[in-house]
């Protein structure tokens, strides 16, 4: 078995981040082999996993840092193992890393030790941190170095199953790429934003794209940085939104990613007409209010209902919505029975930090 690159994205979007990871690899000389057994049972939800052919070194990908430039993806490792334990007690948990082979610890010259970790166990993710250092310390005698460290040491737990690896990505992801200016609590995931802009075609094809909820830009910053990865120029885009501090906040993250002149209008979704000319779009790319954020006396019938309406005039004949629809599914659903002009061309369910989301990817039909 070759070497196995293991990284971790939002659930629901793993195909869009195991192509993305797929073409980064070969780009670099990084030639991939199909996926035996053994890396396929490493895919879990929210995990992709590519499996190099045999002959390229652990180091080799550790320095060549392949993925970095990946947009779909929040970390990376360069897999070892997976732990034999009983999938609940601390003891045999660290028992089982001992019995891993992790002899690039050896001349690493200092490593840290961190653990993601999800389910019910009898412990938490600093104790493992701790005592798998003391483990690695007194086995290789390599030094703790928790800020400057060569070697990162991750060790992933996902209910009974641990798996131990070398993590490429720093400590902040790659989905970190951006300086925000203004980061709302609620902020849509940079991975999810590209992956909805690939899911609905505006990676292959770049045109004018409107986000009308664009709160801290996110769209509108990944939209741009997918035209800049693939040397294109920068089709027209904007965005508007009805609370004066995310316009305002939009504008700053933009500027301060350096996309400036990126329109951003304070203005209601339902009233698209008053800074959208008619016709103009070719992508309405979006993530609408979930609930809670909804202004008072507004149903989301009739928001989705505005929206709807809006884009049948600012689309172009053949444009494409796409939005992520939270719980309230049925109300959307109504709604998008009473507008023939879509037709829905996609539809998967996404999770976001606990809320499974559906992205809609609707086509508006050709006269």
């Amino acid at each position: 078995m070759g070497n196995i690159i293991r990284a971790t994205t939002a659930p629901g979007i793993e195909d869009v981040a195991q192509d993305e990871g797929a073409c980064i690899l070969a780009r670099g000389g990084f030639r991939t082999v199909s996926v035996g057994d053994s890396a396929a049972a490493l895919r879990l939800p929210g995990v992709v996993v590519w499996e190099l052919e045999p002959g390229i070194a652990a180091g080799e990908v550790r320095r060549g840092d392949p993925l970095r430039s990946a947009r779909s993806l929040f970390h990376v490792a360069v897999h070892v193992g997976e732990v034999v334990w009983d999938g609940r007690t601390l003891a045999s948990l660290l028992s089982g890393i001992e019995e891993i082979d992790l002899a690039d610890m050896r001349d690493a010259g200092s490593f840290r030790v961190s653990c993601s970790r999800v389910g019910e166990h009898d412990f938490q993710s600093p104790e493992v941190e701790r005592e798998t250092g003391t483990i690695m310390q007194a086995r290789y005698g390599t030094a703790v170095d928790l800020e400057g460290y060569a070697l990162h040491l991750k060790v992933d737990i996902v209910g009974t199953r641990a798996f131990c690896g070398y993590q490429l990505t720093r400590r902040k992801g790659l989905d970190r790429r951006y300086r925000w200016v203004y980061h709302p609590r609620v902020t849509l995931r940079t991975p999810i934003a590209y992956a909805m802009l690939v899911i609905a075609g505006y990676a292959s094809h770049p045109d004018a794209l409107h986000d009308p909820f664009c709160g801290s830009g996110t769209i509108l910053l990944e939209a741009a940085g997918i035209a800049s990865q693939g040397g294109l120029a920068l089709p027209s885009l904007s965005g508007s939104d009805r609370d004066p501090q995310a316009v305002e906040g939009a504008r700053a993250n933009l500027l301060a990613a350096g996309v400036p002149g990126v329109p951003v209008t304070r203005v209601d979704a339902r009233e698209l007409a008053v800074t959208v000319p008619e016709r103009s779009l070719a992508y309405i790319v979006t993530n609408p209010p979930f609930g809670i954020r909804l202004a008072k006396g507004l149903s989301l019938y009739s928001l989705y209902d505005g929206l709807l309406g809006s884009a049948t005039r600012a689309l172009r004949p053949g444009g494409t919505l796409a939005l992520l629809v939270g719980r309230q599914r049925g109300a959307f659903n109504r709604v998008l029975r009473t507008y023939p002009e879509f037709s829905r061309e996609h539809l998967r369910i996404v999770e976001m930090g606990g809320v499974y989301a559906a992205l809609y990817v609707l086509r508006l039909r050709v006269d």
